[in-house]
């Protein structure tokens, strides 16, 4: 065999051995497809709305946002697993954030913010993953945190999704999975609602909110 074919070879294994990676987390199960069966109450601009869950579009662009992100799905946790937590901020000219935590078995919380790299970035989602920093929290951090979620109620409220009557703009996604409480989900666009914001500015917090672009660090500012 001559080294030409050789170096073919295996570029031809790690090609793939990437593309599998990519295809089987694309066939995650990111959401409960009952939820596209089911409506739900939404206040817009002081009027009562009935909206989905989520829709199909929905379903598909979160999933593809989450898989880019390389993150784990939380709706098909084993039961009983531990508190999970994650925060999904996709705004419409940059690139995607996910942070999210997990509940150790010695009961420490564990941080992982993961994103995009900004210069790959674009519409189509088609940016390099650009990896993820993971820490430990700090006790106060896990005080706090847990006391901003006890406040929301989204822990135990019933899976929610509305677009704040926002066709283009930032889409908050809360997710939680809990031994007690099971699965949630909780979605809005530009997060008018205090508890999704609450949380997710929260956790943006905890993930380094000045690694920010600078336009996303006035949203504490104009959601306050």
């Amino acid at each position: 065999m001559t080294r030409g074919v050789a170096v073919l070879l295996t570029l031809l294994v790690l090609a793939a051995a990437l593309f599998t990676g990519w295809y089987s987390n694309r066939r995650v199960l990111y959401f409960p497809p009952e939820f596209q069966k089911q409506v739900n109450d939404c206040e817009l601009h002081g009027f009562q709305t009935r909206e989905p869950v989520q829709d199909d579009f929905h379903a598909a662009w979160f999933s593809g946002v989450l898989a880019d992100l390389e993150e784990p799905s939380l709706f098909q946790r084993p039961a009983g697993s531990p508190r999970s937590v994650r925060f999904t901020l996709i705004p419409s000219f940059h690139p995607p954030i996910a942070v999210r935590v997990e509940t150790r078995d010695d009961g420490r919380l564990v941080m992982t913010e993961r994103r995009l790299a900004p210069p790959d970035y674009d519409w189509e989602r088609k940016g390099r993953f650009s990896g993820a920093r993971v820490r430990l929290l700090s006790d106060d951090e896990a005080r706090s945190l847990n006391s901003v979620l006890a406040d929301s109620g989204l822990l135990e409220a019933a899976s929610t999704g509305c677009s704040d009557g926002v066709i283009d703009g930032m889409s908050w996604i809360v997710e939680t999975s809990d031994p007690e409480h099971g699965y949630r989900y909780h979605y809005r666009q530009w997060a008018q609602d205090e508890p999704v914001r609450d949380v997710g500015l929260h956790m943006l917090g905890l993930g380094g909110w000045d690694s920010l672009p600078p336009e996303l660090r006035l949203l504490k500012l104009s959601t306050s």
